[in-house]
């Protein structure tokens, strides 16, 4: 390095470019960014900006993290750039971005997105605004949307619709489709983030084993942080984590196994503290009762065959108390999503007295 270069101005990256003042009004107030997430709270956890996040996590073979292949997936839904509004916290507070217009302006120099065609866009117009091009070119402005969208795609050609089509769109250009398509386990823990296992521990064993299906991967990761749980005593996490394997076997269609971790999850509610109940009236977790509910009529499993099946699934775990046991559980659950909900709380109170 020359001596010069050390006066050289350091390049800002994208993500912590100072946002202009035009564009200012699509964040919300600077006080709104704060260093952490869920502050005050028992989720307090700090905010990890994009640059350092990078330091620990491993980029797609074409250069992209996280973050911003989530960002290709949000240019699928054809409102990026917003012309209004602001863009969610969860950009910053999630993926650690507080400049999201240089991010997408980052990408579509790299060749990821790019705006769409002026007459693919014209179908997201508002009707009022696809009766101000039609005057604009002299076409009549009668009929309904698709009525106005269709005249203006047959009778307006596609140089000029480019010059007077507001507020046009990003869209993914094949290169940006095939990275999205390639890391689709990105979108896929966006949409169950509330779980222990984050985005950035997945990609972390995607890069350790990389010939493994990322599902195979998610779910052996279950597995293992739902027995140190269990095996620390730590039975509140570990209900938590095979809540998050019910419903990803739920997912994967495999009703039988997501109907049993739902049922050891209404055990382990009902002998997660002794007797008596602070709330016996609030033990039952009802979503989950509907789950089961749904799931037992779906494969056909219902009365004395239920509860048997049941029964053998709580067999598998062992609650930090045992106020109800494997059969009375079975029975309680199985009364429950039969339609008698007054008649399995009964039961419950009759165990609290």
């Amino acid at each position: 390095m020359g001596f010069f270069d050390f006066f050289k101005k350091k390049k800002i990256p994208p993500s912590e470019a100072p946002i202009p003042e035009d564009e200012k009004k699509f964040y919300q107030p600077d006080s709104y960014y704060t260093q952490g997430a869920f502050q005050g709270t028992m989720f307090a956890r700090p905010v990890v900006t994009f640059e350092e996040r990078k330091k620990t996590t491993y980029s797609s073979k074409r250069g992209l993290y996280p973050a911003e292949i989530m960002l290709l997936k949000y240019c699928t839904y054809g409102t990026y750039p917003l012309s209004s509004g602001s863009y969610p916290g969860l950009w910053w507070f999630q993926y650690g971005i507080r400049n999201v217009i240089a991010m997408l302006k980052s990408l579509e120099e790299r060749g990821f997105i790019c705006y769409a065609p002026a007459k693919q866009h014209i179908s997201r117009l508002k009707v009022a605004q696809l009766k101000e091009l039609l005057a604009y070119f002299n076409l009549p402005v009668s009929g309904k949307k698709a009525d106005l969208v269709e005249r203006l795609q047959n009778n307006v050609a596609d140089a000029d619709l480019e010059t007077v089509v507001p507020d046009k769109k990003y869209m993914l250009t094949p290169l940006g489709e095939q990275e999205l398509t390639e890391n689709e386990y990105v979108p896929y823990m966006h949409a169950h983030r509330h779980t222990e296992v984050s985005v950035y521990d997945l990609n972390v064993l995607i890069h350790k084993n990389p010939s493994v299906p990322f599902r195979k991967l998610l779910w052996d990761e279950y597995t293992r942080l739902c027995l140190e749980h269990f095996r620390a005593g730590e039975n509140g996490s570990g209900r938590n984590i095979t809540l998050a394997m019910a419903r990803f076997l739920k997912e994967e269609r495999q009703p039988e196994g997501a109907l049993g971790l739902f049922a050891q999850i209404v055990y382990l509610d009902l002998n997660r503290e002794p007797l008596p109940f602070a709330d016996p009236d609030h033990v039952l977790a009802p979503a989950i009762l509907d789950d089961i509910s749904r799931i037992s009529e779906q494969i056909g499993c219902k009365g004395n065959r239920l509860i048997d099946y049941i029964e053998w699934c709580l067999g598998k775990i062992r609650p930090a108390y045992k106020n109800y046991t494997e059969t009375e559980a079975a029975t309680i659950i199985t009364i429950y999503v039969s339609g008698h909900k007054d008649r399995a709380e009964q039961m419950i109170r009759q165990k609290w007295q």
